[in-house]
């Protein structure tokens, strides 16, 4: 077991999927835009690898709201994985006090050595509860399937809460995550944390 989870890391690290979603449940309404900068830590305690510690990933995104409760975007890892997503606002306003909304994520490689990289899909959802305009708290499940040729694919059922603090129109997001990893008939157990920073324009 300290093997698979060892390589899953090793995959994860060097083409850095990104585990957490460190936002709230609303969208951004039509025009508005933001980039995020996301810091994540996955860690790895000494019972499950030969190689323990904090491991760490960064993200930028594009973020635009092209309907009033529908975002597109992009993103890049440090590793090079490029991602597409949508997330759309089905419950509650830009506004309100209680927000829900439903994602789609295509990732992939875009830099790859020898054979062709992981393709990534993402199924998120996004809860979260507004009690004044400084800050709000969020609770973000989320399945990945990550395809790789043969066998060596592997489905990922995660869950990220944290909260998040707004200044004017920027937001710092601070979360943690856990993730349920099964590759074929094994199954293991992934933590990660988290701390994001959006400006909006």
């Amino acid at each position: 077991m300290k093997n698979t989870l060892f390589l899953l890391l090793i995959l994860l690290n060097f083409s850095c999927a990104p585990l957490l979603n460190l936002e709230s449940g609303r969208t951004s309404g039509v025009g508005n835009q933001s980039i995020q900068v996301n810091v994540d830590a996955i860690y790895i305690p000494e019972s499950k690898s030969d190689l323990p510690g904090f491991f760490p990933i960064a993200e930028l995104k594009y973020n635009y709201g092209i309907y009033s409760k529908l975002d597109v975007g992009v993103s890049v890892t440090s590793g090079l994985n490029a991602q597409f997503f949508t997330k759309y606002q089905f419950y509650g306003t830009e506004e309100s006090k209680i927000a829900m909304a439903a994602g789609l994520k295509i990732g992939k490689q875009i830099v790859v050595t020898g054979e062709s990289g992981p393709t990534r899909f993402y199924l998120p959802l996004y809860f979260s509860i507004h009690p004044n305009e400084n800050f709000a708290f969020f609770v973000n499940p989320m399945y990945m399937k990550q395809v790789l040729k043969g066998d060596d694919s592997s489905d990922f059922f995660g869950i990220t809460s944290g909260t998040i603090f707004y200044f004017n129109d920027n937001e710092l997001s601070i979360g943690a995550n856990y993730n349920f990893i099964k590759t074929n008939t094994e199954g293991d157990n992934l933590l990660s944390f988290g701390l994001g920073y959006k400006f909006a324009f």
